[in-house]
């Protein structure tokens, strides 16, 4: 009897001591979790799950959800040079919630703008996707009419802002071009920082 008291008290003894090193271990091992391998780990995983986007990292701080995790800001995008580009901003907060975004917020897919983008009149355009958005859903018949036309698939969109260029009279707008493969001349609209097209024209290629 007294040998089987002293096997369960060595047996509890090396459960503590496994469980005291288990914690020492992740504890030391979420401690020396450094910047970049944490982006790295997030940014790899997102790769894997959706091999079609393009990732960007925008920012990177200390999480105030945990005091050894990292707030990683990304955006990712889908077919961005097509009229309907995808723009989505996540952020994760590694590893404290571990692979799943805390923060998810679409402003542009399968050509709707999020609601809240739509509904602003004096929204400012901050980003060339949400411009493309914005041009291809404006029913601007030059544009509809060019993509019917040539293709959708056949059909490459860009967005630049123009802070001023005295030579086309252009300020503080956004110049959309719509280039077709198999078209000898492109269409460009040009919108204002709120998103209305104030003006579609031809031009060669």
């Amino acid at each position: 009897m007294e040998l089987l008291l002293k096997a369960v008290i060595l047996a509890v003894i090396l459960i503590v001591i496994a469980a005291v090193g288990f914690y020492i271990f992740t504890k030391a091992a979420s401690t020396t979790l450094t910047r970049s391998e944490a982006v790295q780990t997030v940014v790899s995983d997102l790769g894997a799950k959706s091999p079609a986007a393009n990732i960007t990292v925008i920012n990177v701080t200390n999480s105030s959800l945990g005091t050894r995790s990292w707030a990683i800001t990304l955006r990712v995008t889908y077919n961005t040079t097509r009229p309907c580009p995808t723009l989505e901003i996540e952020v994760f907060d590694y590893p404290v919630t571990g692979l799943v975004p805390s923060l998810d917020n679409v402003y542009t897919s399968d050509c709707h703008l999020a609601q809240s983008l739509a509904d602003a009149p004096y929204y400012v355009i901050s980003s060339p996707y949400i411009a493309i958005t914005r041009s291809y859903i404006s029913n601007n018949t030059m544009i509809k009419d060019y993509v019917d036309t040539y293709g959708y698939n056949n059909t490459y969109v860009t967005a630049t802002f123009v802070a001023s260029n005295t030579t086309i009279n252009l300020a503080n707008a956004w110049l959309v071009r719509y280039r077709a493969t198999n078209a000898k001349y492109s269409v460009y609209a040009i919108l204002s920082q709120s998103g209305s097209v104030i003006e579609a024209y031809n031009a060669s290629n």
